[in-house]
């Protein structure tokens, strides 16, 4: 290399007007094209995240509905007992009455 490659260019020796570069310096995508690729993409993206968000909102209140169910069966099921224990209280209660009402028909 000689010196004055090595120098660098003055602002005289810069190029005032455009010159095209000539050669495979080609634009491969149209700007145009690339826009509507990106919203393309933005819009699929969007449609997936709905998608997924809805999928688990469903799942959701399935498994809150269960939830709901088994706390009614269990208040049924804790209800019951209780019915049943008052219904035993007065059936024996009653077969008390009666024996007593034996009893003193004996006596």
């Amino acid at each position: 290399m000689t010196w004055t490659a090595m120098q660098p260019a003055t602002p005289n020796d810069r190029s005032e007007t455009f010159q095209a570069v000539e050669g495979n310096a080609k634009e491969q995508y149209s700007g145009g094209a690339l826009l509507v690729t990106a919203y393309a993409a933005l819009w699929v993206v969007i449609f997936v995240w709905i998608a997924i968000v809805w999928r688990k909102q469903a799942a959701l209140d399935a498994r809150l509905t269960d939830l709901e169910k088994v706390i009614d069966q269990a208040d049924a099921a804790k209800d019951v007992p209780a019915t049943a224990t008052a219904t035993a209280e007065k059936g024996a209660a009653k077969g008390a009455t009666s024996k007593d009402a034996a009893s003193k028909d004996a006596g």
